[in-house]
């Protein structure tokens, strides 16, 4: 799959088509500053998508556009900005992919223009990010209503074509509505923290649910390529090799199959996997003993220093991704994250996630968004994978590549 698209001819990478890619069924968020292009909405609506829009209400967003879109209110959700300094181009996919670029929602800007945007695939540490920017961004935006439409494409009309004057009557009308980029938005507002752990809860239950029925039919194999490690954890090992050797790109998009055709194909990966000269369980086997040696109690968090918590930090995946992102490399890297957060601040919140008696989905959800427990450079991805790795509960390791490989097994999309 290419990365980069600049609607060239000669390249043939159009970021269009390449978005019209993943428009199947799809929950679609999108932040542009400007839009007139709903044929590539009712493209997305026609295959099955549900949308979030957010615009910026100024020249050249084209108030006729928006009317007939918003006919598709079952479909599509849309908010809005009125200054000039909202300009995202951002088109997320799901839990699949996003683009970030240089292309608002205009024919030209999708199909035509030269231009340059980048996809960012879920297994990428920015794809959360990119998430929670525009998840703020929703947040803080106004609700588009059918009387704001008209009232918007009478000012244009009445204006004709002076931008400026447009601007003004807009701000008149409707407000200068600005992102607060200077005020911290509230992490901890409890509608958008109750909504996504009801979305995680969700997810878990479905994951948990056919992971038992991994669990099951690795167990009838009788073979175990690391049993040092908890059975979850190897079989977290052999989803990541499935993603490595098998379901790498866009190969896990298969359809769901039959309970038995699930069996006869695991297996037979299985296998695969027990006689590959898979060099990353070592490396496994020695991050799950740092991690337990040193997490593995309310007591040994309580002990440890920074020198053992470095050890543990660059044993999580999710964590050591976010490395290439930052310079100055891993020591600069974890120190800027200790001295960022405190020791005892990082402490208490793995004691909470890893020992409190809450349910592992308020856990989770409470270490990304609660105040009292939420950690600087240390998001969504992090806390599923420390949780995966150290919790009594059993509950195996949650992510993006996970959901792929069981895609790929036959399991369904989740």
């Amino acid at each position: 799959m290419e990365n980069i698209f600049s609607n060239s001819m000669k390249r043939n990478d159009y970021l269009s088509d390449e978005m019209l890619k993943y428009a199947k069924n799809s929950e679609v968020s999108i932040a542009v500053a400007f839009f007139t292009n709903e044929n590539f909405l009712m493209d997305l609506i026609n295959n099955g998508c549900s949308i979030r829009l957010l615009v910026r209400l100024g020249f050249p967003t084209d108030g006729i556009s928006l009317r007939r879109i918003f006919e598709y209110k079952h479909k599509i959700q849309i908010k809005y900005y009125t200054s000039k300094s909202f300009h995202p181009k951002l088109y997320i996919f799901e839990n699949d992919i996003a683009f970030l670029g240089s292309s608002n929602l205009t024919n030209a800007g999708i199909k035509s223009n030269q231009e340059l945007n980048v996809s960012i695939d879920s297994e990428d540490i920015l794809f959360e990010e990119l998430k929670d920017v525009f998840e703020d961004y929703w947040e803080e935006a106004h609700v588009l209503t059918m009387e704001i439409i008209k009232e918007y494409i009478d000012i244009v009309r009445e204006l004709n074509t002076k931008n400026t004057e447009v601007e003004k009557a807009i701000f008149t009308k409707f407000g200068n509505h600005s992102y607060p980029n200077i005020i911290r938005i509230d992490k901890n507002k409890k509608s958008k923290s109750r909504e996504f752990e009801q979305g995680l809860l969700k997810r878990y239950q479905s994951f948990v649910q056919k992971f038992i029925t991994l669990k099951e039919i690795y167990e009838s194999t009788c073979l175990r390529k690391a049993s040092q490690l908890p059975l979850r954890i190897e079989i977290d090992q052999f989803l990541n090799w499935l993603r490595e050797e098998k379901a790498y790109g866009d190969n896990y998009k298969r359809p769901s199959i039959n309970t038995e055709e699930i069996r006869e194909f695991t297996i037979e990966k299985i296998k695969e996997f027990y006689n590959s000269d898979y060099e990353y369980l070592d490396t496994t086997t020695v991050n799950y003993i740092t991690i337990m040696k040193n997490l593995g109690s309310t007591e040994d968090i309580d002990s440890i220093n920074e020198d053992q918590l470095s050890e543990c930090l660059l044993s999580i995946h999710a964590f050591l991704g976010q490395v290439r992102h930052n310079k100055g490399g891993r020591i600069k890297f974890v120190n800027d994250f200790i001295n960022s957060n405190g020791m005892d601040r990082i402490k208490e919140s793995f004691k909470y996630l890893l020992f409190c008696e809450d349910s592992y989905t308020k856990k989770i959800t409470n270490c990304i968004y609660n105040s009292d427990y939420k950690l600087i450079k240390f998001g969504q991805s992090c806390v599923q994978e420390l949780f995966g790795w150290a919790n009594k509960e059993e509950v195996p390791i949650c992510n993006e590549r996970t959901y792929k490989s069981m895609q790929y097994l036959g399991f369904g999309k989740l």
